[in-house]
Protein backbone atom coordinates (compact mmCIF):
# COMPACT_ATOMS: atom_id res chain seq x y z
CA UNK A 1 0.00 0.00 0.00
CA UNK A 2 1.53 3.30 -1.07
CA UNK A 3 0.61 6.98 -1.34
CA UNK A 4 1.41 8.58 -4.68
CA UNK A 5 1.88 12.31 -5.22
CA UNK A 6 4.07 15.23 -4.21
CA UNK A 7 4.66 15.96 -0.55
CA UNK A 8 5.37 19.69 -1.00
CA UNK A 9 3.09 22.49 -2.16
CA UNK A 10 3.25 26.28 -2.27
CA UNK A 11 1.23 28.55 -0.01
CA UNK A 12 -2.20 29.11 -1.49
CA UNK A 13 -2.06 25.96 -3.62
CA UNK A 14 -3.09 22.38 -2.94
CA UNK A 15 -1.96 18.93 -4.01
CA UNK A 16 -3.71 15.70 -4.91
CA UNK A 17 -2.61 12.43 -3.35
CA UNK A 18 -3.72 9.10 -4.72
CA UNK A 19 -3.52 5.40 -3.93
CA UNK A 20 -0.93 3.48 -5.89
CA UNK A 21 -2.57 1.53 -8.70
CA UNK A 22 -1.34 -1.84 -7.47
CA UNK A 23 -3.34 -1.48 -4.25
CA UNK A 24 -6.49 -0.59 -6.16
CA UNK A 25 -6.03 -3.54 -8.50
CA UNK A 26 -5.45 -5.89 -5.56
CA UNK A 27 -8.76 -4.85 -4.00
CA UNK A 28 -7.56 -3.18 -0.80
CA UNK A 29 -10.18 -1.61 1.45
CA UNK A 30 -8.78 1.89 2.03
CA UNK A 31 -9.44 5.05 4.00
CA UNK A 32 -7.50 8.31 4.29
CA UNK A 33 -6.84 10.05 7.60
CA UNK A 34 -5.95 13.75 7.68
CA UNK A 35 -6.68 16.40 10.34
CA UNK A 36 -8.98 14.00 12.22
CA UNK A 37 -11.05 13.40 9.11
CA UNK A 38 -11.57 10.23 7.14
CA UNK A 39 -12.16 9.79 3.42
CA UNK A 40 -12.62 6.58 1.48
CA UNK A 41 -11.94 8.06 -1.97
CA UNK A 42 -8.98 6.87 -4.02
CA UNK A 43 -7.78 10.48 -4.32
CA UNK A 44 -7.60 13.21 -1.70
CA UNK A 45 -6.90 16.94 -2.08
CA UNK A 46 -4.64 18.50 0.57
CA UNK A 47 -4.46 22.26 1.18
CA UNK A 48 -2.59 22.43 4.48
CA UNK A 49 0.54 20.82 5.93
CA UNK A 50 0.48 17.78 8.18
CA UNK A 51 0.58 14.00 8.29
CA UNK A 52 -1.54 12.11 5.78
CA UNK A 53 -2.23 8.46 6.56
CA UNK A 54 -3.59 5.90 4.13
CA UNK A 55 -5.01 2.88 5.93
CA UNK A 56 -5.68 -0.35 4.08
CA UNK A 57 -7.01 -3.83 4.76
CA UNK A 58 -6.23 -6.76 2.50
CA UNK A 59 -7.19 -10.34 3.26
CA UNK A 60 -7.96 -9.32 6.82
CA UNK A 61 -4.54 -7.75 7.40
CA UNK A 62 -4.16 -4.05 8.17
CA UNK A 63 -1.43 -1.90 6.69
CA UNK A 64 -0.79 1.82 6.29
CA UNK A 65 1.38 4.41 4.56
CA UNK A 66 2.15 7.88 5.92
CA UNK A 67 3.23 11.02 4.07
CA UNK A 68 4.34 14.29 5.68
CA UNK A 69 2.96 17.16 3.63
CA UNK A 70 4.94 20.40 3.74
CA UNK A 71 3.72 23.87 2.77
CA UNK A 72 6.32 26.33 1.42
CA UNK A 73 5.55 29.99 2.06
CA UNK A 74 5.51 32.31 -0.92
CA UNK A 75 8.53 34.62 -1.25
CA UNK A 76 7.90 38.11 0.12
CA UNK A 77 10.00 41.18 -0.64
CA UNK A 78 10.03 44.28 1.49
CA UNK A 79 9.30 47.11 -0.94
CA UNK A 80 8.66 50.06 -0.91
CA UNK A 81 6.20 49.62 -3.77
CA UNK A 82 5.13 53.25 -4.25
CA UNK A 83 8.03 55.48 -5.23
CA UNK A 84 8.11 59.16 -6.08
CA UNK A 85 11.05 60.95 -7.66
CA UNK A 86 11.75 64.25 -9.29
CA UNK A 87 11.74 64.88 -13.00
CA UNK A 88 15.14 63.83 -14.36
CA UNK A 89 15.90 61.46 -11.48
CA UNK A 90 16.62 57.74 -11.69
CA UNK A 91 15.02 55.44 -9.12
CA UNK A 92 16.04 51.93 -8.09
CA UNK A 93 13.37 49.24 -7.67
CA UNK A 94 14.68 46.58 -5.30
CA UNK A 95 13.15 43.09 -4.95
CA UNK A 96 16.16 41.42 -3.32
CA UNK A 97 15.49 38.25 -1.34
CA UNK A 98 18.15 35.75 -0.30
CA UNK A 99 18.40 32.69 -2.60
CA UNK A 100 15.63 33.94 -4.90
CA UNK A 101 15.48 34.44 -8.66
CA UNK A 102 13.77 37.28 -10.52
CA UNK A 103 12.17 38.23 -13.81
CA UNK A 104 11.12 41.83 -14.51
CA UNK A 105 8.24 42.11 -16.96
CA UNK A 106 9.28 45.41 -18.52
CA UNK A 107 12.79 44.58 -19.70
CA UNK A 108 13.34 40.89 -19.00
CA UNK A 109 16.02 41.60 -16.42
CA UNK A 110 16.87 38.76 -14.03
CA UNK A 111 18.63 41.06 -11.54
CA UNK A 112 17.11 41.70 -8.09
CA UNK A 113 16.87 45.43 -8.82
CA UNK A 114 16.40 47.66 -11.85
CA UNK A 115 16.82 51.40 -12.46
CA UNK A 116 13.89 53.36 -13.91
CA UNK A 117 13.47 56.93 -15.10
CA UNK A 118 9.94 56.87 -16.49
CA UNK A 119 6.64 56.79 -14.58
CA UNK A 120 4.38 53.77 -14.62
CA UNK A 121 3.87 50.32 -13.13
CA UNK A 122 6.76 47.86 -13.01
CA UNK A 123 6.22 44.16 -12.24
CA UNK A 124 8.59 41.46 -11.05
CA UNK A 125 8.20 37.71 -10.63
CA UNK A 126 10.12 36.32 -7.66
CA UNK A 127 10.82 32.59 -7.29
CA UNK A 128 12.21 30.83 -4.24
CA UNK A 129 12.15 27.12 -3.39
CA UNK A 130 9.97 26.47 -6.42
CA UNK A 131 7.25 28.92 -5.37
CA UNK A 132 6.41 32.13 -7.25
CA UNK A 133 5.06 35.48 -6.13
CA UNK A 134 4.45 38.70 -8.04
CA UNK A 135 4.97 42.33 -7.03
CA UNK A 136 4.00 45.63 -8.64
CA UNK A 137 5.85 48.91 -8.17
CA UNK A 138 4.09 52.21 -8.87
CA UNK A 139 6.54 54.92 -9.94
CA UNK A 140 5.79 58.63 -10.24
CA UNK A 141 8.10 61.47 -11.24
CA UNK A 142 7.06 64.98 -10.19
CA UNK A 143 7.55 67.98 -12.44
CA UNK A 144 10.08 70.50 -11.18
CA UNK A 145 8.57 73.99 -11.02
CA UNK A 146 10.45 76.27 -13.43
CA UNK A 147 10.26 80.07 -13.18
CA UNK A 148 12.37 83.18 -13.47
CA UNK A 149 11.99 86.32 -11.39
CA UNK A 150 12.07 89.46 -13.51
CA UNK A 151 14.23 92.36 -12.49
CA UNK A 152 12.03 95.19 -11.19
CA UNK A 153 12.45 98.94 -11.56
CA UNK A 154 13.88 100.82 -8.55
CA UNK A 155 11.35 101.80 -5.90
CA UNK A 156 10.75 105.31 -4.78
CA UNK A 157 10.41 106.13 -1.11
CA UNK A 158 7.04 104.96 0.17
CA UNK A 159 6.42 102.60 -2.75
CA UNK A 160 6.02 98.82 -2.67
CA UNK A 161 5.97 96.11 -5.28
CA UNK A 162 4.38 92.66 -5.44
CA UNK A 163 6.52 89.93 -6.95
CA UNK A 164 4.91 86.73 -8.24
CA UNK A 165 6.63 83.42 -8.82
CA UNK A 166 4.05 82.67 -11.51
CA UNK A 167 4.09 78.87 -11.31
CA UNK A 168 1.86 76.37 -9.49
CA UNK A 169 3.63 74.41 -6.76
CA UNK A 170 3.00 72.68 -3.43
CA UNK A 171 5.23 75.00 -1.46
CA UNK A 172 7.06 78.31 -1.87
CA UNK A 173 9.96 79.90 -0.06
CA UNK A 174 11.27 83.47 -0.40
CA UNK A 175 14.53 84.75 1.00
CA UNK A 176 12.58 87.37 2.98
CA UNK A 177 10.67 84.62 4.82
CA UNK A 178 7.46 84.70 2.79
CA UNK A 179 5.95 81.32 1.95
CA UNK A 180 3.30 82.12 -0.65
CA UNK A 181 3.36 82.37 -4.45
CA UNK A 182 3.92 86.12 -4.16
CA UNK A 183 5.59 88.56 -1.78
CA UNK A 184 5.48 92.32 -1.20
CA UNK A 185 8.73 94.29 -1.43
CA UNK A 186 8.86 97.68 0.25
CA UNK A 187 11.21 100.57 -0.36
CA UNK A 188 14.20 100.49 -0.60
CA UNK A 189 13.86 96.97 -2.03
CA UNK A 190 16.81 94.61 -2.28
CA UNK A 191 17.84 91.31 -3.79
CA UNK A 192 15.35 88.48 -3.36
CA UNK A 193 15.55 84.83 -4.23
CA UNK A 194 12.70 82.32 -4.32
CA UNK A 195 12.13 78.58 -4.59
CA UNK A 196 9.08 76.58 -5.59
CA UNK A 197 8.63 72.92 -4.61
CA UNK A 198 6.52 70.01 -5.74
CA UNK A 199 6.92 67.92 -2.59
CA UNK A 200 10.74 67.93 -2.40
CA UNK A 201 11.34 68.66 -6.07
CA UNK A 202 12.69 72.11 -6.86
Amino acid sequence: LQIEGDSVFCEGDSLVLSVAGEAIAAGYQMAWEFENQSDIQTNITIGSPGSVILNGIYNGCATADTLEVVEILLPVVGGPFDLVGCEGDTLSLDAFLTDASYLWAQNGSVDPSISVWAPGQYSVEVEKDGCFNYFDYEVEFLEIPVFELQEADPLCEGESLTLNIGVTADRYQWSNGSSGPSTVVNYPGGNLTASAFNQNCA
